[in-house]
């Protein structure tokens, strides 16, 4: 049951409701938003080139964990594998107070 209203979930977020319910296939009423993480500039690209990330230690399951939510998600999944390796190695585990 999960697994199908996690696929749902990700179905909405692409495609809303409103627009299976109305049956058109007219133009956006909003214009889509896109992320950019490129460099807007050749020196910040440069920049990032001699950048050093901090590895944070971790079990070999919290591993697997973050690469298949990574692997899971529609943008992060086209990643190439070394990207996705130095993404979970800079990650680090954060707590909140309940109803922070």
């Amino acid at each position: 049951m999960l697994e199908l209203r996690s696929q749902l979930d990700k179905l909405q977020s692409v495609f809303p409701y409103q627009q299976y319910a109305r049956g058109s296939r007219g133009p956006r009423k909003q214009r889509a938003q896109g992320i950019s993480a490129e460099p807007q500039t050749s020196s910040s690209l440069q920049d990032l080139a001699h950048q050093t990330f901090p590895i944070y230690d971790k079990s070999d399951a919290s591993r697997e964990l973050i690469k298949s939510a990574i692997l899971d998600n529609d943008f992060m999944k086209n990643l190439e594998m070394t990207q996705i390796r130095e993404i979970v190695d800079c990650m680090y585990p954060v707590e909140y107070a309940a109803g922070s």
